[in-house]
């Protein structure tokens, strides 16, 4: 459980560093490009209905609406989708 915790507190820090250089705009152009790639290639991030609609501040109606539509894979359960996917998917009035 340690071990677990420490990792965690890890991805914290480093998540909030990374979340400031966003927001104070140095994030490297290089640097953007590496958490990109890493991020789409090497993470499978997944989430309900609820979870996916809660982040857009929609329905989950409106995502099984959406999936349902344009998605291509299936989820990995029937209620989890692919959030890298759901995300180039996702209407653009969506992304505030």
């Amino acid at each position: 459980m340690q071990i677990y915790e420490n990792n965690l507190n890890l991805l914290s820090q480093f998540l909030d560093f990374l979340k400031f250089k966003i927001d104070s705009g140095t994030l490297t152009l290089g640097e953007a490009e590496g958490l990109s790639r890493m991020f789409l290639s090497n993470i499978s991030l997944s989430g309900t209905a609820e979870d996916i609609a809660a982040y857009y501040h929609r329905t989950p109606q409106d995502v099984r609406n959406v999936v349902h539509r344009k998605m291509i894979a299936k989820p990995v359960r029937r209620v989890h989708y692919d959030m890298t996917e759901f995300m180039k998917i996702a209407p653009e009035k969506w992304k505030g």
